[in-house]
């Protein structure tokens, strides 16, 4: 994979973790593992498919603490989970 901003690329890197894009295995496990994260998380959250969104309007410091502590609790349940993360195909 490589990264292009404003007409500048990144190095290529392998990534070697997710699941196998364009398969029918993909949007099945992200339904097993994730279909409860809207019961973790105090802001704002959308989910269609494989992909999540969260987000938070930052006004203040407390704001901004909310919004990190959903993400160390998705942290915290991604390493629950009884794979590594990595489905390679």
């Amino acid at each position: 994979m490589k990264v292009c901003v404003r007409g500048s690329y990144s190095e290529w890197i392998d990534v070697i973790s997710g699941v196998p894009q364009d398969s029918v295995l993909g949007p099945l496990l992200f339904l097993i593992f994730m279909q409860d994260l809207p019961d973790w998380v105090k802001n704002s959250i959308k989910m269609f498919a494989d992909n999540t969104k969260i987000w938070m309007k930052i006004a203040s410091q407390g704001d901004a603490d909310s919004l990190q502590q959903d993400l160390d609790k998705i942290h915290t349940m991604e390493l629950s989970f009884p794979f590594p993360g990595t489905f390679v195909p």
